[in-house]
């Protein structure tokens, strides 16, 4: 990623928590299982949160965390301001549960609009637990902003522009765009964030995590 000098950037990264690859199994009703498993930040989600960092110090710009999750997920949060993140922005409440994807690409850009504006959104390419990438998409859709998918490398150009190598299933792809846009991280962009002492996290100040919940957000559906 470049150091070249551009105006300030906004930045945010969209995080999800998972439970960890090894703990990961399926209950009764065929879905994830999640209480009393050791949760942590999805893997891709990392390079999101490293690269977001980069380029806000670069530009001098800010980069923020938001993730939608129950209370414990704003772990995650905490471990993202430890990585540079300015703060963190943590969508929840009882009426976000066992959201899906649209319902929650809803949510998330509910709470970019109320929040923004920004420059860029970064995701990460996939969640370790899904797999499925839709995310991404749904929310670039929702906003009407150009989806760059499985972003390898990523420099700032003159003009609020960004050139970005895409790494697709059967294909490289070199593409430039104006920003505001919307790109999801592939896992050889750049190293991940990762702050491993849980201890760490309590430190953060509380103040520096906004909560938003549905009456933040309006009517939904969510």
């Amino acid at each position: 990623m470049t150091d070249r000098p551009t105006r300030p950037l906004r930045i945010v990264a969209l995080v999800k928590q998972i439970p960890k690859f090894q703990e990961m199994q399926l209950g009764a009703d065929g879905r994830l299982v999640r209480d009393g498993l050791e949760l942590h930040m999805n893997d891709y989600c990392r390079r999101g949160v490293r690269a977001g960092c980069d380029l806000a110090e670069a530009t001098g710009g800010t980069c923020t965390a938001i993730t939608l999750g129950p209370n414990s997920a704003d772990s995650i949060l905490r471990e993202a301001i430890l990585c540079g993140c300015a703060d963190g922005i943590h969508v929840t409440g009882p009426a976000f549960a066992a959201s899906d994807t649209l319902a929650t690409a809803r949510a998330v850009v509910a709470a970019l609009e109320a929040t923004g504006p920004w420059d860029l959104v970064l995701c990460g390419r996939n969640s370790v637990d899904a797999d499925t990438g839709q995310v991404p998409g749904q929310v670039a859709e929702l906003l009407g902003l150009p989806l760059l998918v499985g972003a390898r490398e990523l420099d700032l150009t003159p003009g609020d522009g960004l050139a970005a190598l895409l790494e697709h299933d059967d294909e490289w792809l070199r593409v430039e765009v104006d920003l505001p846009a919307v790109v999801s991280c592939a896992e050889r962009l750049c190293d991940p964030c990762k702050v491993k002492e849980p201890e760490a996290w309590v430190t953060v100040d509380a103040d520096r995590i906004r909560r938003l919940g549905p009456d933040d957000l309006g009517p939904g559906p969510w």
